[in-house]
C-alpha cells in the first residue's frame, strides 16, 4: 500500500486537468491544421477586403461562418478543458485536496463517496509526468496526483511504477 494525501495548488490542479482532457496527437495535429486553416482563410479576406477588391457578400458569409466553426472545433477541447477546470475550482473554494492509498487491486481515495476501489482495469490511460500522475477512468473522471501528495521519493517511484506496470499508456 502507498498512501498519498496533499492539498492542490491552483497550478496543480489545473494542469492536472488539461493532461487528463488533452487530445490525442493526432486529435492535435489536425486541430492545428483546422486553425491553419482557418486563420488563413480569415487572413486573406482581410487582404482582399484591405486591397480594395470586391467580395460578393453570400460568399462572405458562407466562407467566414465556415472559417469560424473550424476555428471552434480547433480550439474546443482547450477551452472545455480550461471551463472544467475553473467550475470544479471554484465550486470547491479553492481548496481541494485527496487522501487514499494505492494497493495492488486500485487506488482507494476520499473522492468517491464510498471510497471504493477504483481498479487499475477501470482506468483507461494514465498520464505520467516527472511531477504528476493523470490516471483517467472509463467513466470520465480523472485522478490527478502530484509528486507531492506522496511522503518520499520511495512513495513515488513505487506508485509511479505500479501505474506504469497497471495502467496502459495514452496512445
Amino acid at each position: 500500500m502507498i498512501p498519498f494525501h496533499g492539498v492542490y495548488t491552483r497550478g496543480q490542479f489545473f494542469r492536472g486537468i488539461r493532461l487528463a482532457l488533452r487530445p490525442s496527437r493526432r486529435a492535435l495535429v489536425l486541430r492545428g491544421l483546422g486553425a491553419l486553416i482557418a486563420f488563413g482563410v480569415i487572413g486573406a479576406y482581410i487582404v482582399v477586403a484591405v486591397s480594395g477588391e470586391g467580395i460578393p457578400t453570400s460568399r462572405l458569409i458562407r466562407t467566414g461562418i465556415t472559417a469560424l466553426f473550424l476555428l471552434y472545433w480547433a480550439v474546443s477541447p482547450f477551452v472545455a478543458s480550461w471551463w472544467a477546470a475553473s467550475r470544479q475550482w471554484r465550486k470547491a473554494g479553492g481548496q481541494l485536496s485527496l487522501r487514499g492509498v494505492a494497493t495492488d487491486e486500485g487506488v482507494i481515495s476520499n473522492a468517491l463517496a464510498s471510497e471504493a476501489v477504483d481498479r487499475w482495469e477501470n482506468f483507461l490511460r494514465a498520464h505520467m509526468r516527472a511531477d504528476m500522475v493523470v490516471l483517467v477512468g472509463a467513466d470520465g473522471l480523472a485522478t490527478i496526483l502530484p509528486r507531492t501528495f506522496f511522503a518520499d521519493e520511495g512513495a513515488w517511484s513505487s506508485f509511479c511504477q505500479m501505474v506504469d506496470f497497471k495502467v496502459a499508456p495514452p496512445r
